[in-house]
């Protein structure tokens, strides 16, 4: 119980923290990156993996039929719904849980920066595939390497006279989540946390029934990106 009221209060503190990313530019193009991939259509039913406090939904300019936000942390998910209204955001621990919808239920499924929270990723990979409609897309981003450093330069390239303003009022905002990163990942690393390689990514994805039709690096060189097709 302890430990539980311990991660809770570690949760909130992180999802109060965490939209100061995105005066970060390296961290809207990610976002961008991921909702261009997924090529939105009006008409579109889609479910977002490990959806955080919602920012791809929030970035993307393309206003979709339905939107579904999954996530195990109810201050994210409480964040995620206060900024995009219009969608929907439900608790579920896809670590342990099924991802709660029928067959054929979504046209696109998108994840960025959450599998690699999830060890059963077979699983969650194969009910990915058992969700969407046929010929259906799964984008997915995921960390191949540390690179804080190389984000922050590609921000400094990148940053307008206005996106210095931005970076000096969310600095101490930074700094705590950067922190509460690190946090995280030693209190997870062996745990939950398990990073894989490209290689390994897309051996899972093809396993699981999908087509890789896409692979590009993208955030400043540490993540890797794969668009998928259900077959």
């Amino acid at each position: 119980m302890i430990m539980k009221r311990q991660n809770d209060i570690l949760w909130r503190l992180y999802s109060f923290f965490y939209d100061a990313l995105l005066v970060l530019i390296p961290y809207r193009m990610l976002l961008k990156s991921v909702a261009d991939a997924a090529d939105l259509k009006n008409t579109d039913v889609v479910v977002e993996l490990g959806s955080g406090t919602g920012n791809v939904d929030f970035i993307s300019e393309v206003p979709v039929k339905d939107y579904f936000g999954l996530d195990f942390s109810k201050a994210m998910l409480g964040r995620a719904q206060r900024k995009n209204p219009d969608s929907k955001y439900l608790q579920c621990d896809l670590a342990t849980q099924s991802i709660p919808f029928g067959d054929s239920f979504a046209d696109k499924v998108i994840s960025c920066n959450y599998i690699y929270c999830n060890q059963r990723l077979a699983d969650l990979f194969s009910e990915v595939n058992r969700v969407l409609k046929k010929d259906g897309l799964f984008v997915v981003t995921s960390p191949i390497k540390h690179g804080f450093f190389s984000i922050i330069k590609d921000h400094v390239i990148f940053s307008s006279p206005r996106d210095w303003v931005l970076t000096l009022l969310k600095l101490q905002s930074f700094v705590v989540v950067f922190f509460l990163n690190i946090v995280i990942d030693v209190l997870s690393v062996g745990d939950t946390h398990e990073y894989r390689s490209a290689r390994q990514i897309k051996t899972l994805l093809e396993q699981s029934g999908f087509e890789v039709v896409d692979t590009r690096v993208c955030y400043s060189g540490i993540n890797i990106l794969f668009v998928a097709r259900e077959l």
